[in-house]
């Protein structure tokens, strides 16, 4: 009887044993050199998929050595979570300790090998010590059997400390600015598109209202020149050509709506078929001042019939636009058209 209960209290004994050590932590590792010692422990030494371990290294050593450990390398299958957190105290016999502790993940199920750490020492007098321990290994457990495929919800995602904010992110920074430059991009084309038409507004409300004036201004300045009658030569010639380019790219500006004084010839003749020009009117027009051109800047000057024609080509250019600007606002008539051809004669 005393036999058998004498085994019953060994057994009991010898079962808490291994359910304390399956509790504990994991079997420390343990390095010494030079004056250093180094233990390792995990906790817990079985983990779950993802969820966080405690990676202690404690160090002791001398009061006359400053200690640092080397960062913990991480893998595909290890990822540091949290970084080193050092604590400093004191042993036995003067010596010093430190702890560096670590949170770490893993994400392979498994024995997952944890690599090593690598502790350097720095003595008063010059002289260092590295020491490499072994990590100890993390086993991953599966959460579910092989034939499990029953779904379950997910867990909540995990806070993880010292993750920046989300305004601090990179891709939060770019997208921001990308939208903002996009918005200002969209104000400013707002902007000049308003104004474009504003500006388009006015001048058609101001060519309705003095159309007439327009067409005078510039009838009476050609008629000045024809006054004069055709040019001579030299700077008569320059003259001439000038006031009749001056004339005709004013009037279409006045007109038109459009910086016609700003454009050179051959973009004139685009941006009037844009305009809603008819292309052989704007043909006509860039032909009378590829001439003025060719007269005052290149001096090819014409004969006094081809300078008469021309300035009575600049009439019908004045006509022409009078007739475009009463067929836009509804006004003109079915005999505009031989009116405009008959005014050149009339001069």
């Amino acid at each position: 009887m005393i036999v058998a209960r004498g085994a019953a209290f060994l057994w009991s004994l010898a079962c808490g044993l291994v359910l304390l050590a399956a509790a504990a932590p994991a079997a420390a590792q343990e390095a010494r050199a030079d004056g250093i010692a180094v233990e390792v422990t995990l906790d817990p030494p079985a983990a779950m998929l993802g969820e966080p371990v405690r990676l202690v290294i404690r160090v002791e050593h001398g009061a006359d050595q400053v200690v640092a450990v080397g960062r913990v390398d991480q893998s595909l299958a290890v990822h540091l979570v949290e970084d080193v957190r050092v604590s400093e105290g004191e042993a036995a016999g003067g010596r010093a300790v430190s702890e560096h502790v670590y949170a770490v993940a893993a994400f392979s199920l498994g024995r997952v090998d944890l690599g090593e750490a690598v502790v350097r020492a720095l003595r008063d007098d010059g002289s260092r010590t590295e020491l490499r321990v072994a990590l100890p290994s993390l086993t991953i457990e599966a959460t579910t059997a092989e034939d499990d495929e029953s779904l379950r919800p997910l867990k909540p995602q995990r806070d993880v400390g010292g993750a920046p904010l989300p305004w601090e992110r990179v891709e939060v920074i770019a997208g921001a600015l990308v939208a903002a430059g996009a918005l200002l991009a969209l104000l400013l084309a707002w902007r000049a598109l308003r104004s474009l038409l504003t500006r388009r507004s006015l001048a058609r409300a101001e060519g309705e209202r003095e159309g007439r004036p327009l067409e005078e201004s510039a009838r009476s300045r050609l008629d000045a020149l024809a006054g004069h009658g055709p040019p001579g030569e030299g700077a008569e010639v320059v003259d001439y050509y000038s006031e009749i380019a001056s004339v005709v790219r004013e009037y279409l500006e006045a007109s038109g709506g459009f910086r016609a004084t700003a454009l050179t010839t051959s973009e004139l003749e685009g941006r009037m078929v844009r305009e809603g020009i008819d292309r052989w009117q704007a043909r006509l027009i860039v032909g009378l001042l590829e001439r003025c051109d060719r007269a005052v800047y290149a001096r090819r000057h014409p004969d006094r019939e081809s300078a008469d024609h021309d300035l009575t080509l600049a009439y019908e250019i004045v006509e022409l636009g009078r007739a475009r600007a009463e067929a836009a606002s509804g006004e003109a008539g079915p005999g505009e058209g031989a009116a405009a051809g008959d005014s050149g004669a009339a001069r």
